[in-house]
């Protein structure tokens, strides 16, 4: 098995074949409190271009622990120069964005690089192999897990005992022991703290991008089922199924956020349904046929069978998924459903995340 400095080496060689690496120093795992990475070093290209290195032998598990880590490498090299390189073994596409986002260069093993300094740039993508999910004994973003998050995410702070009660009542039986796994792994994934008065959720943002990366992993095996009813306008069509519903599905996508937030527009009425034979009933007495082509109504298997329907409310006479559900969904469909995604996120979920939000 090669070491870490190996690892490091051969990360360098492969994506930066003409840089030389000097000065390489490897951090054991009780060194400086709060330093993030693995080993420091230089990184010179020719005599008067050197670099500050770090490097990071694991794989950042989660998008806030990936942003922490900016903030402690950052702050060390606060008075050394620019931010250093970062160097990992693979950095999804994800996080390679947030990292360009946050100006902060960096390469994988897998040669992905993007380097920019003065008389340098390099802009390389390489593999986009697939993320090998976080190593926690409990995947929090799992259908009955994602009923933690749900709860949690307006901001609240409840005891392990009081999560499990409150979800209890709301119809989703889940233990003590269930949910201080959940949160165990949320804390793990630096989602979650401890205060006093219970557990609350921090780094709320990027939480919700962890979220939906896995959420839309599972959504690509849904099926759907199209129907097509005799009905001009998209909006009267959505009022008419939705009230229509009675308690056995809600509207999500775009027809389901134009409810809520009115900038989304929408040709199709799409539905998560807790009946699907009940639906389809439904839609059969108001007249619509299953069609293979041209539907204007679909019924969407749902991804989570458990937890999407979490929050549903009434708005109109129309029962409309979460807000979160909206987003998770949204962000399933390419560019329109990307950009109601965004417009949901700016109106209805950003005023709930405080300044206060990071660990």
């Amino acid at each position: 098995m090669l070491n870490e400095h190996d690892l490091i080496l051969r990360a360098v060689e492969r994506a930066l074949p003409f840089g030389k690496l000097e000065q390489l120093e490897i951090h054991p795992q009780s060194g400086t409190p709060g330093r993030r990475w693995d080993a420091s070093g230089r990184l010179t290209f020719g005599k008067n271009l050197p670099f500050d290195v770090c490097f990071e032998t694991g794989s950042f598990q989660s998008m806030a622990a990936l942003s922490q880590a900016v903030q402690q490498i950052r702050a060390f090299n606060a008075a050394s120069g620019p931010t250093p390189l970062l160097v990992a073994p693979y950095l999804s596409p994800q996080k390679q964005q947030f990292l360009r986002e946050e100006n902060v260069c960096y390469l994988d093993a897998e040669g992905n690089a993007w380097v920019e300094a003065e008389g340098v740039f390099i802009d390389r993508c390489g593999s986009r192999q697939k993320e090998t999910a976080p190593a926690v004994s409990q995947d929090p973003f799992s259908d009955k897990a994602s009923l933690v998050i749900r709860l949690l995410f307006s901001g609240d702070t409840l005891g392990i005992r009081p999560i499990s009660v409150a979800l209890g009542e709301q119809g989703f039986a889940l233990s003590p022991g269930y949910v201080s796994k959940v949160v165990a792994s949320l804390g793990e994934l630096h989602y979650a703290t401890k205060t006093a008065s219970g557990i609350r959720l921090v780094n709320r943002n990027l939480l919700l991008q962890d979220w939906s990366h896995a959420y839309q992993q599972k959504a690509r095996r849904r099926q759907s089922r199209g129907w097509y009813l005799p009905e001009a306008n998209p909006a009267q069509l959505a009022r008419l199924v939705g009230r229509a519903l009675e308690g056995n599905g809600a509207l999500t996508d775009r027809s389901g956020a134009s409810f809520v937030d009115p900038h989304a527009s929408f040709d199709t009425v799409d539905i998560l349904p807790s009946n699907r034979d009940a639906v389809s009933e439904i839609l059969e007495k108001l007249g619509a046929m299953p069609v293979e082509r041209g539907a204007n109504v679909n019924v969407r298997e749902a991804a989570y069978p458990l937890s999407s329907l979490y929050g549903v409310r009434s708005v109109d006479g129309v029962p409309v998924v979460s807000d979160l559900q909206l987003y998770l969904d949204l962000q399933c469909q390419p560019q329109r459903g990307e950009e109601a995604a965004e417009h949901l996120y700016e109106r209805r979920i950003r005023p709930l995340l405080k300044e206060g939000d990071q660990l």
